[in-house]
């Protein structure tokens, strides 16, 4: 019989790229065959199936900010959230509140991949690096001039995901909350970071935040530090967790016992035959 799991979330280089990928492998390694479903309002759904026809199991993907993602895991409501960020401490409460358990606890969380938040420019913009402050700062909107970094006599423009993103999230929670400062409400906003980078590359005077892997033809930023340290968001830099901005992929789960097949799917995603898909 079929068993369905329901996947929710708003990252989509998780849900678009990343778990697919996952799926299609898992399913190689277990002899299933794979079936991808468009659904309305950009949702779809991979079945596996064996034998060609009898499906064993269909992963919904569901599109809902990361909040929402988590309240609908508290209302029993979802099977995995995808997000780009850790669950908050209100929400962590919530789930208290609802017999829920720690969900920070080992085996309510995965860190599927390591991700990162990138600044990007257009290729033809002349600064070359920022520090992290300053990227708070402009992103609060007290640095409004590209010549306050070093660059030319024009407004700056600023470009993120949407609001309810992980990624928008995970910088307000690292980036401008320990700066103690607002995000500016002068944004431009994006459903992807593809098509965030796209607008970034072909605006001379914008500056975005970005997943790194999808920054696409914009250039990123090198960060700078007070101890004169320069990083670049690289494989090596964000596996070994040294750019200060790392953005770790999780999958947080239910108190409940899911089903074997998608326990083996997530034992399967943390093995060595799944980092060479996730690489």
């Amino acid at each position: 019989y079929e068993i369905p799991l329901r996947l929710v979330g708003s990252e989509m280089c998780i849900r678009d790229s990343l778990l697919p990928a996952l799926i299609e492998g898992f399913a190689l390694r277990n002899d299933y065959q794979t079936r991808r479903n468009s659904l309305q309002d950009g949702n779809f759904e991979y079945l596996l199936l064996q034998g060609g026809s009898t499906p064993v199991a269909r992963f919904t993907f569901l599109i809902s900010t990361t909040d929402e993602g988590f309240a609908d895991l508290l209302a029993n409501e979802a099977d995995v959230v995808m997000a780009l960020r850790e669950i908050r401490p209100e929400e962590r409460r919530l789930a208290r509140e609802a017999g829920l358990g720690d969900m920070t606890g080992p085996s309510r969380s995965r860190v599927l991949a390591l991700d990162a938040m990138v600044p990007v420019v257009a290729p033809g913009n002349p600064v070359t690096s920022i520090s992290v402050p300053q990227l708070a700062q402009v992103f609060a909107g007290e640095i409004v001039n590209w010549q306050d970094l070093g660059g030319p006599n024009a407004p700056i423009s600023l470009h993120l995901p949407v609001a309810g993103s992980g990624l928008t999230q995970a910088v307000e929670d690292r980036l401008l909350s320990p700066a103690k400062l607002p995000l500016s409400k002068d944004l431009r906003r994006y459903d992807r970071s593809s098509g965030l980078a796209r607008a970034v590359t072909t605006d001379p005077f914008a500056i975005g935040i970005a997943s790194y892997a999808e920054t696409g033809t914009a250039r990123m930023l090198t960060l700078t530090g007070s101890c004169g340290f320069a990083l670049s968001a690289g494989r090596r830099a964000i596996k070994t967790e040294d750019y200060p901005l790392t953005a770790p992929m999780f999958l947080y789960l239910p108190a409940r016992r899911l089903p074997k097949v998608a326990r083996d799917f997530l034992s399967y995603a943390r093995g060595p035959a799944a980092q060479v898909v996730i690489r």
